[in-house]
C-alpha cells in the first residue's frame, strides 16, 4: 500500500509516469515481468521514494504472510476470504498511522475483493472512508509501484536461502561462484533487492534484510517503509475456511 495526502496525487503520478515512460517503453512496472530494460526504472523508483519524497508525507507498507504457518496451514482454507481479511488488516494498520481524515482507497482490479464488505470492516474500526474504488493498474502508477514493492518483499522472503548464490554483475570476484544456478530473471531481482537493501542502510530507513530472512521492518513507528511479515496473534487466529 502506498499512502499519501490527497494533494500529492498529481505530483506522485506525474513523476512515476515519467520514470516508467523513460525506461519501460509503455509496459507496466510489474515485478513478475522484470527485464534488463526495467532495472533502471526499478532503481529510479527506489531512489525517488527513498531520497526525494518527504517520509512524513508518503508511506510504503507491505504485508505478506506464510501459507504454512499456524494461521494458514488448515484444511479448506478460503484464500479469497483470507486475502480480503489481509487487505482489511493492512488498511486499518496504515490508516491509524496517519492523522484523522477521510480516506480514498484505490484497489487493483480483481474479482476477489468485495468492496462493500471491506468497507463494513473498516467502518467498524472507525476508519473514515470517502470511497473504495477498483482501478486498472495500467492507468494507476501508484498501484504499479505497490506491486513492485510487494513483489520484492515476497521474493526476498521466499528466496532468501539463495541470496548467497547471487553474484553482483558490477563487481569482480577473485573466485567465481560454483553453485550459482539462479535464473537470469532471479539474478536481476537479487540485484534490485541488494540495491534497495544498501540504500535503506545508507539512509538509515530501519529496514532489515538478513535478520528477518527477508525484508522486514522491526519498528515501523520510526520509518515510512514498513515490511510486515504477518504472524498469528493468538492460538485462535486462523484463516477463514470454506
Amino acid at each position: 500500500m502506498i499512502s499519501h495526502p490527497y494533494d500529492m496525487t498529481n505530483e506522485l503520478e506525474e513523476n512515476i509516469n515519467e520514470i516508467i515512460a523513460n525506461f519501460c517503453d509503455g509496459e507496466e512496472l510489474k515485478w513478475a515481468k522484470i527485464s534488463e530494460f526495467k532495472l533502471k526504472a526499478y532503481k529510479n523508483i527506489i531512489d525517488y521514494f527513498l531520497e526525494d519524497l518527504d517520509p512524513k508525507r508518503v508511506r510504503v507498507d507491505v504485508l505478506r504472510w506464510d501459507t504454512e504457518n499456524s494461521r494458514h496451514n488448515i484444511q479448506k482454507r478460503d484464500d479469497n476470504k483470507n486475502l480480503q481479511m489481509m487487505y482489511y488488516k493492512l488498511f486499518k494498520n496504515v490508516a491509524f498511522r496517519w492523522p484523522h481524515g477521510k480516506w480514498n482507497f484505490f484497489l487493483d482490479e480483481n474479482r476477489i475483493i468485495n468492496r462493500d464488505e471491506l468497507k463494513r470492516y473498516l467502518d467498524k474500526s472507525r476508519v473514515n472512508i470517502k470511497t473504495i474504488k477498483k482501478v486498472n493498474s495500467k492507468d494507476n502508477p501508484l498501484i504499479q509501484v505497490a506491486d513492485f514493492f510487494t513483489g520484492m518483499s515476497v521474493f526476498s522472503k521466499k528466496n532468501f536461502k539463495n541470496l548467497n548464490q547471487y553474484e553482483d554483475p558490477h563487481q569482480t570476484r577473485l573466485v567465481p561462484l560454483e553453485d550459482n544456478d539462479l535464473s537470469k530473471k532471479d539474478n536481476m531481482r537479487f540485484e534490485i533487492l541488494i540495491y534497495f537493501d544498501k540504500k535503506c542502510k545508507d539512509l538509515k530507513k530501519g529496514v532489515s534484510l538478513k535478520s528477518g530472512e527477508g525484508l522486514w521492518t522491526p519498528n515501523p513507528n520510526n520509518t515510512n517503509l514498513n515490511f510486515w511479515h504477518y504472524e498469528p496473534q493468538v492460538e485462535e487466529d486462523k484463516a477463514p475456511t470454506k
